[in-house]
């Protein structure tokens, strides 16, 4: 079962016992997501809800947090690129950050089907900057790439 909570900057998050998905619409060009854990099939519907509602026109930019992601349901990775699949010559920015060898296969998957216009980068401080920089060219006011590090998922067996 998938639990809907809220966090700052105007952000909504999804969690189950064994993952989380956060996700932020800064702006009508920018979705900024956070996955840790477990990727849940059930949070691709969550995020492509959030991506329906950017500009229907215009270059789009997408900023995803995997850095604590340890593994994914493969309907996660095949929905997502279903959707975006179909809108990839706006899509300007598709920024992924890993660290897990399992995930990182996935984005190269993901990246081939998409023709090639996912970034992925292994060092944080690269993704912030990045993000940071697309907030600024957007004239983004009330999000700030902070709101990333205030999303700490802990799995359901690790609480007690």
């Amino acid at each position: 079962m998938v639990e809907r909570f809220a966090l700052p900057q105007s952000g909504a998050g999804f969690k189950t016992a064994r993952g989380c998905v956060a996700i932020w619409v800064p702006c009508p060009a920018l979705l900024v997501l956070s996955l840790q854990g477990h990727g849940e099939g059930a949070f691709a519907a969550e995020v492509v809800r959030a991506f329906e509602t950017l500009a229907t026109e215009g270059p789009l930019h997408v900023f995803a947090d995997c850095e604590s992601l340890d593994n994914y349901d493969s309907q996660l990775r095949t929905e997502l690129t279903g959707r975006f699949l179909p809108v990839r010559e706006r899509i300007a920015t598709l920024s992924v950050l890993v660290k897990s060898r399992f995930v990182a296969m996935g984005v190269t998957v993901m990246n081939l089907a998409l023709g090639g216009i996912v970034s992925s980068a292994t060092d944080r401080a690269n993704f912030v900057t990045g993000l940071d920089a697309r907030l600024f060219d957007l004239r983004v006011v009330g999000f700030s790439s902070r709101a990333l590090e205030l999303v700490r998922f802990r799995p359901a067996e690790a609480r007690s």
